[in-house]
């Protein structure tokens, strides 16, 4: 298939063909769970992120311009769910026993400092 046969399943599927993003999505489910599992790592958060990236595609489907390459808009899509779950990810990341004890013991130093001055200071 062309990137004029991906342009006219993009119009039929704007006119309300939905058959026709079938087509799409099994076209390219396969480089775009491709480029997930190369980002992740992880098969199936690579699955999770390659169908939030065509539901994504889906939503925004009237945002692609005519005369681009549908691929390398949906790969950008792809690309973008990747570096969010990743980034959520990392944020999301339990810390080890062994640092939340070490900061537990650093913070209660700091609480220790802290009320020592305000108590010297009161005097």
């Amino acid at each position: 298939m062309s990137d004029q046969d991906d342009e006219l399943l993009v119009r039929r599927c704007l006119g309300g063909d939905r058959g026709a993003f079938e087509v799409l999505v099994d076209k390219y489910q396969g480089p775009l769970f491709n480029v997930a599992l190369r980002m992740t790592q992880v098969y199936a958060d690579a699955e999770d992120i390659t169908q939030s990236a065509f539901l994504k595609a889906f939503e925004s489907l009237s945002s692609f311009k005519p005369g681009r390459k549908f691929f390398s808009w949906l790969y950008r899509i792809a690309v973008n769910e990747s570096l969010n779950f990743l980034r959520a990810k990392r944020h999301l990341e339990p810390l080890s026993e062994e640092t939340a004890v070490e900061d537990n013991i650093e913070g209660s130093r700091e609480i220790a400092r802290a009320r020592q001055t305000r108590t010297s200071r009161k005097r």
